[in-house]
This record gives structure tokens, sequence and C-alpha cells, in this order.
């Protein structure tokens, strides 16, 4: 009897230390749940795809991949080629107007109209890389309000400087301003065309 006392005591005395424990000693708590800025939240649509994608899916290009679109359904299945939106009234990149496949194949490529290429010029790839997003939103890829306000600056940016694609020193005329806008809608563009700006 005695030793079914104590057991039962010792029982009762665990339990209660076991709850004091519980009560003083804090649980952890989970951290928040992160959210997106709405900034770059995505308003639907498909992955954006990168220059290389538009260099390979088009006309004019050696072993281009025209006839696989057209294969599948073409533009109306989603199998789009550059071509399908150099169509009237093409693509305005400042003062230049690209409505054929080589001359988008060059740009896609940093290059000028002459095909000499200009990676260390800032307006080339800021022609480039807006004419990809250019292609990627008309693909009905992914958009945000970040990629908007990149492409509707880098526009704006192109037009005051009058780019045409021939000439090669029109970054230099930019006031400081404009230089530093230049490059973060550069970033912003590049990362887009990645798939790493609208989330």
């Amino acid at each position: 009897m005695r030793s079914g006392f104590f057991f039962l005591m010792m029982i009762s005395l665990l339990l209660s230390a076991c709850r004091s424990t519980l009560s003083s000693t804090s649980l952890p708590t989970l951290p928040p749940t992160p959210t997106i800025d709405s900034y770059f939240q995505s308003i639907g649509g498909g992955d954006p795809r990168t220059p290389g994608y538009w260099l390979l899916w088009n006309t004019c290009m050696p072993d281009n991949n025209v006839e696989t679109a057209r294969a599948n359904g073409g533009r109306e299945a989603g199998w789009y080629v550059l071509d399908d939106f150099l169509l009237d009234p093409g693509i305005k990149l400042g003062g230049l107007v690209v409505e054929t496949c080589l001359q988008a194949v060059q740009l896609l490529q940093i290059q000028d109209s002459s095909g000499i290429e200009h990676k260390d010029l800032i307006d080339f790839r800021l022609a480039s890389a807006l004419m990809t997003a250019e292609l990627n939103l008309s693909a009905k890829a992914t958009s945000c309000p970040a990629v908007v306000d990149a492409v509707l600056g880098t526009m704006q940016l192109l037009n005051d400087i009058g780019f045409d694609g021939v000439q090669t020193n029109l970054f230099s005329h930019l006031d400081e301003k404009q230089k530093a806008d230049a490059i973060i809608f550069l970033s912003a563009l590049e990362k887009y065309n990645q798939g790493d700006l609208c989330r």
C-alpha cells in the first residue's frame, strides 16, 4: 500500500515539475511568412525568354526553330518566333524601328546596323534589353510594375538621346541623373529577361 502511495506521489511531482517547466519556457515562434513587394508582384503570364531564346526562334538565323514552331501550331498555339512581333508597326527603340529579323538579331547580339559589337556601350545594351523585354511581354510573359516602369523609362531615355542603332557616342550626352536611371533600367530589364524580376 505504501509503495503504491509513493509511486503516485512521484508521478504527481513529476507532472507538476513538467507543467512548471513548460509554463516558464517560451515556445519558439515561427518567422513571419515573407511577403512579396507589390512592385515586383507578378500579374500572371509565362516565363520570360532570354535573348538567346529569341536568337534561336526566328526566321533568319542558321539552325533556327521556325519549322518546329509551325509544326506545333505557331503563334496561335503559343509557339512564338521573333518575327511574329516585328510586323507593322515593328518595335520602336528611340529613333530606330526594328522591322526585320536581321535588325532584331543584330540588336539581340548588341551590334549596330553594320554588325559591329558594342557590349561596352550602355545605350546599345539598353536597346537590346528593351527589345528582349518587349518581345517577352508581347509573347504574354509575366509582368509586374517594376518591368513596366523599366520599359517606359528606357523608351523615354532612348528617345531623349536619339538612339538610332548607328551612332555610338550618345550615352556621353546624358546628365548624371539620366546615367543613373539608365543603369537602374538596364539592371531591371536584364533581371526581367532572366526571369528574376517579377515574382
